[in-house]
C-alpha cells in the first residue's frame, strides 16, 4: 500500500521548568540566525559572495566553544535554522535573477527581534523516543522530548505510521506540537464514500467562496470581517499604549502585555476558524467527485487589488485549492487545473461560444449565440467542468504540477549538498538522520 507523508497538529501543555527551557532554545535558535545575517552580510560586503551552506555549519562548534549554553539545544535544532536561512537568501537572489519589482520580490534575511511568544524548534525522529497515545477515542498522549522530559499533548487525529520529524512552536500562551509522519493515506483507515458525480467543475471567488457546476455553492464565510470591529478595538487600544510607552521610553509593562495577547489571541482565532472551513470543504468536495476541475488562479495578482485585497486574503483560495490537491491525490481523485490565461468567464457552456470579457459588476448575462441566461460564476463552474471533460477524453495525461508531491527532507535520506541537513554517519544521532525511521508508540 503507497504510503504519503503527512503531518498531525496537537496542543501541548509544558510545565513551568519546561517552558523555561524551550524558551531559552528559540532564543539560542534565533542567536544563531542573527550571527548568519551578520556574518553573511560582512562577507558580502568585503568578497560580493555569499557564505555557503557548508561554511556556515562549520561556525557551529566554534560558537558553541564561546557561549555554552548553544550545547544544551538539540543539534539539529540550529543546523535548520542555517537551512531556513539559507533558503530565505537563496529566494531573494532568484527573485533579483527574474527582475521581479521590489514590492514583490522576496527581501534578504533580515535581524530577528525578540518577541515573546514567538518561534520554533525543529525536532528530529531520534529527539523522540516515545510518541504514545493514552486514550482509545481521542487523539491524547504524551510525548518524550530528549533535554526537555514527558510533555501532554492533545488533538485531532493521532499519527500512525513512521516517525520523520517534529517542530515545538510557541504561539502566543499556547505551545504547538506538530508531527510529520508517513503512513497510508486516511481513506485506508476511513471508509470514504464512493463519488456522487464523475466530473465537477469549481470556480472560485469572493462572494462565494466556490461554485460548483452542479449549482450548490459555497457562501464565503467571512472570518476577518466578522471578527474586523473587535480587532480594531483591540489595536486601538494597544496602539494607544504603544506610542504612550515609546514616547515616555518606558518598558513593557505586564499589562501592555496583555494588550498584545489579547490582539494576537483575536487574530489566532480567525486563522483557525479559516483553516478549519477550508478542511471541511476539501473533503466534501474530493469525496463528491472522481475527477475535479479547478482554476489555476494568480491570488497574488489578485491581492495587489487595493479594493480587493483583504477579501482576497480573507478567503484564502491558495490554501483551499492546495488541500483540494493532496486530498485528491490521497482519495484516488484526478485533479485537472484550466490554465491561467484560458478564459472561463463569459464563455457559454452550452453552446461553446467564447463571448466578451465581463466586468466585475456584471453578475448575470446572456449569451449571444443561444440566448440562455447564465450566471457569471455558475457558468464559468459549468465552462471548467466542459473543459475537465475534453481532459478526461483525450485520456487524462499526468497530474498537474502543482498536484505531484515532492519528497520532503525528511523523508529523502539523500540531501543536495548546500540546501539539507548533515547526514554524516558519526553525526546521524545528533542531527536527526531518519534513515533508521521507528513505528509510533501506540498504547
Amino acid at each position: 500500500m503507497t504510503e504519503v507523508v503527512q503531518a498531525a497538529t496537537f496542543c501541548a501543555y509544558l510545565k513551568a521548568q519546561q517552558e523555561h527551557e524551550l524558551r531559552g532554545w528559540v532564543g539560542s535558535c534565533r542567536w544563531v540566525w542573527n550571527r548568519c545575517v551578520e556574518f553573511d552580510g560582512a562577507h558580502r560586503e568585503c568578497t560580493g559572495k555569499s557564505i555557503p551552506y557548508a561554511d556556515l555549519t562549520k561556525w557551529l562548534p566554534i560558537w558553541k566553544e564561546s557561549h555554552p549554553w548553544l550545547a544544551e539545544v538539540p543539534a539539529i535544532a540550529l543546523v535548520d535554522v542555517i537551512r531556513q536561512y539559507c533558503q530565505a537568501r537563496s529566494r531573494a537572489f532568484a527573485d533579483l535573477k527574474w527582475g521581479l519589482p521590489k514590492g514583490s520580490r522576496a527581501g534578504f534575511p533580515k535581524w530577528r527581534k525578540r518577541k515573546a511568544g514567538e518561534g520554533s524548534v525543529y525536532l528530529a525522529s531520534a529527539a523522540l523516543p516515545d510518541l504514545t497515545r493514552t486514550h482509545e477515542k481521542h487523539a491524547r498522549g504524551r510525548a518524550e522530548v530528549m533535554r526537555l522530559g514527558v510533555i501532554r499533548i492533545r488533538g485531532g487525529r493521532w499519527p500512525e505510521g513512521h516517525l520523520l520529524a517534529a517542530r515545538l512552536r510557541l504561539d502566543g500562551e499556547r505551545h504547538v506540537f506538530s508531527v510529520q509522519f508517513r503512513a497510508p493515506p486516511p481513506k485506508a483507515r476511513v471508509p470514504v464514500p464512493g463519488p456522487t458525480v464523475d466530473v465537477l467543475g469549481l470556480d472560485g471567488g469572493l462572494s462565494a467562496l466556490v461554485v460548483e457546476s452542479t449549482g450548490d455553492s459555497d457562501e464565503a464565510p467571512r472570518h476577518l470581517r466578522q471578527a474586523e470591529k473587535k480587532l480594531r478595538r483591540l489595536q486601538r487600544r494597544w496602539s494607544r499604549a504603544e506610542h504612550a510607552r515609546k514616547k515616555e521610553e518606558r518598558e513593557v509593562s505586564r499589562r501592555h502585555a496583555r494588550r498584545q495577547q489579547r490582539l494576537a489571541r483575536q487574530h489566532r482565532q480567525v486563522r483557525d476558524r479559516r483553516a478549519d472551513h477550508h478542511h471541511h470543504l476539501s473533503s466534501a468536495l474530493t469525496a463528491k467527485a472522481a475527477v475535479i476541475g479547478v482554476e489555476d488562479l494568480s491570488v497574488k495578482g489578485m491581492a495587489r487589488n487595493p479594493h480587493l485585497a483583504k477579501s482576497v486574503a480573507d478567503a484564502g483560495l491558495s490554501e483551499l485549492y492546495r488541500q483540494v490537491g493532496y486530498k485528491a491525490e490521497w482519495r484516488g481523485r484526478r485533479l485537472h487545473e484550466v490554465g491561467r490565461f484560458e478564459r472561463s468567464t463569459g464563455c457559454c457552456p452550452d453552446c461553446g461560444l467564447v463571448g466578451p470579457r465581463l466586468g466585475l459588476k456584471v453578475r448575470v448575462w446572456t449569451c449571444y449565440g443561444c440566448g440562455r441566461v447564465h450566471d457569471r460564476d455558475h457558468a464559468a463552474a459549468r465552462w471548467i467542468e466542459r473543459l475537465t471533460r475534453e481532459w478526461v477524453a483525450q485520456g487524462m495525461g499526468e497530474p498537474a504540477a502543482g498536484v505531484a508531491r515532492q519528497p520532503t527532507r525528511g523523508e529523502t535520506g539523500v540531501q543536495r549538498r548546500g540546501l539539507g541537513l548533515r547526514r554524516g554517519a558519526r553525526r546521524g544521532a545528533a542531527n536527526g538522520d531518519t534513515s533508521s525511521e521507528q513505528p509510533l508508540v501506540a498504547a
